[in-house]
């Protein structure tokens, strides 16, 4: 189930991790910090 190009939502470019909303991609790039 590595399908990159084809995943919706909101990439984290710090872990390559795909979020479904641009509210939950800021709150998961905070969990880097």
């Amino acid at each position: 189930m590595e399908k990159k190009t084809e995943n919706p939502g909101f990439t984290c470019d710090i872990c390559g991790k795909t979020v479904k909303s641009k509210a939950g991609l800021a709150a998961h790039k905070r969990s880097h910090k």
